[in-house]
């Protein structure tokens, strides 16, 4: 079963859903409203080279965009990425509370070499 609740009344916009797997097993799914997602992803800097990780794909429109169930290329990476995002930077606390969610999945799937995957509807 899906988590809603960070999509509920914004229907019809653009839903971002997170799946957890562990052992290729669906633990967790979890559907937010595309802005929410927006706001926390733009507060990800480049690097020196530019973007890397899920923020390249992000910015580029592909991969994650096009494919349902986009496998995110590197956990660690992007976990690491969220871990930097400076929560005061965020425009409302229900993006702080997203934020907290997607973290809580990509640490889940560190701790227990799970995979994530990402689709756009």
């Amino acid at each position: 079963m899906v988590n809603e609740k960070y999509y509920e009344g914004y229907e019809g916009d653009e839903e971002i859903l997170f799946r957890l797997y562990v052992n290729k097993e669906e633990v967790e799914s979890v559907g937010i409203w595309g802005g929410y997602f927006s706001s926390i992803i733009k507060l990800i800097p480049p690097q020196d080279g530019g973007w890397v990780g899920f923020p390249y794909y992000y910015h580029l429109n592909s991969g994650w965009y096009d494919e349902e169930n986009w496998y995110v290329p590197d956990i660690d990476l992007f976990y690491e990425q969220l871990q930097l995002i400076d929560e005061n930077a965020l425009a409302y606390n229900v993006d702080k509370e997203v934020l907290e969610l997607i973290r809580s999945m990509f640490s889940k799937a560190k701790d227990f070499h799970g995979d994530i995957t990402i689709s756009s509807y």
